[in-house]
């Protein structure tokens, strides 16, 4: 077992329940279709949390976070971090500004998940403005208070970016593995389509080795570098 004080895993997921048609997809392997499935998974994981530190996140901002996610999370005693596109605020679908002030109010956390989901390597310095500072602003606005995390869409980042999040208290990535406690760069574990009602037990049970912790922390470095 991880030692309680040096690890914990940060579990990720995405749209729980009936998937909008518009969803494209690559999103649609990570979209839990069953929101008797989610509830499982969070009685798994206040279970667990005994055993080893866990946190709970949720990417996009689709308006299963509010209807779904939140009074799940509520009814169990649980906290999570919501990372919200900025740019599809209100749309249909998705949160609105109301809904993330009251998921505030029900103690979770709002961060930010970029302006329009797009791959920010592949994003010009124009447009980095905008998926980073102008979506962190318009959050803000809408919460009316700061806003200081980030989850990187498709876990997509180097050394550009991650120069461009200096903002941020925490960064949260797609790299799986456990996070490290006093570290600001946090990977998660995403739910997707091939999970089971003991993916997370066995997960918390049979933790990484030590070199393949080592080999795991390497690629982050070498991302964040590159």
């Amino acid at each position: 077992m991880l030692s309680e004080a040096a690890s914990y895993l940060i579990v990720n997921f995405h749209g729980l329940g009936k998937r909008p048609s518009w969803v494209a997809a690559e999103e649609a392997f990570n979209w839990c279709d069953d929101p008797g499935e989610y509830c499982n998974y969070l009685d798994a994981i206040a279970e667990l949390s005994a055993k080893i530190p866990e946190r709970i996140t949720f990417d996009d901002g689709n308006a299963s976070d509010f209807e779904i996610a939140t009074p799940a999370l509520v009814e169990r005693g649980l906290k999570a971090d919501f990372f919200v596109c900025a740019g599809r605020l209100g749309q249909a679908g998705y949160c609105d500004a109301s809904a993330i002030r009251d998921m505030v109010g029900a103690g979770m956390t709002i961060g930010s998940h970029g302006w329009g989901h797009v791959d920010w390597r592949r994003a010009s310095d124009s447009e980095l403005q905008q998926e980073i500072e102008t979506a962190a602003a318009t959050l803000e606005d809408a919460l009316g208070t700061s806003v200081d995390s980030v989850a990187i869409p498709f876990g997509s980042y180097d050394a550009r970016v991650m120069r461009r999040l200096g903002r941020f208290r925490k960064v949260y990535t797609s790299d799986r593995g456990f996070a490290r406690h006093g570290k600001r760069i946090l990977p998660r574990k995403s739910f997707n389509r091939n999970w089971t009602d003991t993916t997370i037990a066995q997960t918390v049970s049979a933790p990484p080795s030590a070199l393949a912790r080592v080999k795991h922390e390497l690629v982050m470095i070498y991302k964040r570098s590159r």
